[in-house]
């Protein structure tokens, strides 16, 4: 799940101008801005993990990818980079996610387990504990699925209100650059 921002149709104009910069550097300014502007909102709504927000993980998965300027910058990526990212956005019906040694439910319940200091019931290993919350947690995904964390959806519609403003200042300086010869 990702942004896509383009920019159609000034290449053509900029290339017959004397200075193609007096148009190209507001807006891949604007696009740049608009981009790294989108990541960080994204970066402060997607969820923490186990990971504690260290970097690792979905939050520090979100990237941008723009296209080499030519002269401007037509279009940016914006969205996390990690195949579960969807996942998470969108939620998942019922379903059996895989729980044993070595599965992702398994090393996240490991690290929740270790993080919070959780001691095994009595008679039980530590091992025998994290399979058996893998297990239960598994089992309470098979029944109702998993809810959405729309963080890339809120994240696009506050941006709906804040990107076109970069856009209007690019424009501003466009007209003033050219005004000035």
């Amino acid at each position: 799940m990702q942004l896509n921002i383009r920019v159609e149709g000034l290449d053509e104009i900029i290339r017959g101008m004397n200075d193609p910069q007096s148009i190209a550097g507001p807006v891949n300014g604007a696009m740049q801005k608009s981009a790294f502007w989108i990541r960080q909102a994204m970066v402060e709504r997607a969820p923490v993990g186990v990971s504690g927000g260290s970097g690792a993980g979905l939050q520090g998965s979100i990237s941008v990818a723009f296209a080499p300027p030519s002269p401007l910058i037509e279009w940016a990526t914006i969205g996390p980079r990690v195949f579960y990212g969807v996942f998470v956005a969108l939620g998942t019906r019922p379903h059996w996610p895989p729980w044993g040694e070595g599965s992702p439910l398994r090393e996240w319940v490991r690290l929740k387990v270790l993080r919070r200091g959780v001691r095994p019931r009595k008679g039980k290993t530590a091992d025998a504990e994290v399979r058996s919350v893998a297990f239960l947690i598994a089992r309470k995904i098979s029944r109702v699925g998993t809810k959405p964390n729309p963080f890339v959806r809120d994240t696009f519609q506050e941006a709906a209100q804040v990107v076109p403003g970069f856009f209007d200042d690019a424009a501003a300086e466009i007209t003033e650059n050219l005004s000035r010869g």
